[in-house]
């Protein structure tokens, strides 16, 4: 773990056949011996979380002894630093991608708060499983996973840019599974299953381009996680419920100004050099 270590050696189809292992196994984990309960009842859940944990470190593990030993010739760094579990910058790691998320839903933190008041940002229970599923496990595994294990073996071999475009896509295809729970249930139309199933697809391969980014950027896990974590919280944005507003000129405009501020500010607020990222710093 402490021993420095690269992935040069792979190859790029190696590299995308690792990160479809990994998405298949993180995918296949959900499924093993289920109880055919609904995903939302507590056995499901206590069920998968186990499962999905088991999942997640079986990928560090392949990830782990997949990598050759360090040489002159390869970028290298302890197992752990590629996988962005390390202390130099933690404390920017953890506020400032939390600040982005907020600027870029600006305009729904305000709609919540003229609706519900400061009480409606604190009203989750803890004690509720689905709480910990949604905002602590699912995000917290899949981007070990799909960020954490699958950046190593993609940026030796494509580089920084085509990575954080590549990466997302096993991110996105892994959610296609919720298809099949929706038919199950019979209570959604074939037509809407396939609709919702490219919808979620699209803006989770659209968020998985950020995570990445963020991720490489910071050299950090844990902004990537808190980011998904905070995006798991406000959900996908309201944009009808916002134009039909009663005070929908205001909650409009902090729309456009969080949107505009934090296209204005994510570069500079993500710069390596603020979170000590020597090895995926390179700006890019």
């Amino acid at each position: 773990m402490f021993v420095e270590v690269c992935y040069d050696h792979i190859s790029k189809v190696g590299a995308i056949l690792s990160c479809l292992a990994f998405a298949i196994l993180y995918v296949g984990s959900l499924y093993i011996k289920s109880q055919r309960l609904p995903r939302d009842h507590p056995k499901t859940i206590k069920e998968r979380i186990l499962r999905v944990s088991l999942a997640s470190a079986l990928a560090c593990v392949i990830l782990f002894f997949s990598s050759s030993n360090s040489t002159s010739q390869c970028q290298s760094a302890t197992f752990l630093e590629w996988i962005g579990i390390r202390f130099e910058g933690l404390i920017p790691a953890v506020f400032l991608p939390s600040f982005l998320i907020i600027i870029l839903f600006l305009g729904p933190v305000v709609m919540l708060l003229i609706d519900h008041g400061m009480k409606s940002l604190f009203s989750s229970q803890m004690s509720d499983i689905t709480i910990w599923r949604n905002y602590f496990v699912a995000p917290l595994s899949e981007e070990l996973v799909f960020r954490g294990c699958m950046l190593p073996l993609l940026v030796p071999a494509f580089g920084k840019f085509t990575s954080i475009l590549l990466a997302p896509w096993f991110f996105g295809l892994a959610h296609i599974h919720h298809a099949s729970e929706q038919y199950k249930t019979g209570s959604y139309p074939l037509s809407t299953i396939v609709a919702s199933t490219l919808f979620q697809a699209s803006y989770t391969t659209i968020f998985g381009i950020l995570s990445s980014y963020i991720f490489l950027r910071t050299g950090h896990l844990i902004s990537a996680f808190i980011s998904h974590a905070l995006c798991n919280m406000m959900g996908f944005p309201e944009f009808e419920h916002a134009l039909t507003h009663r005070h929908n000129i205001i909650i409009s405009l902090n729309f456009v100004l969080g949107l505009a501020s934090f296209i204005i500010i994510l570069g500079p607020l993500t710069k390596p050099s603020i979170y000590g990222n020597t090895l995926y710093g390179d700006e890019f």
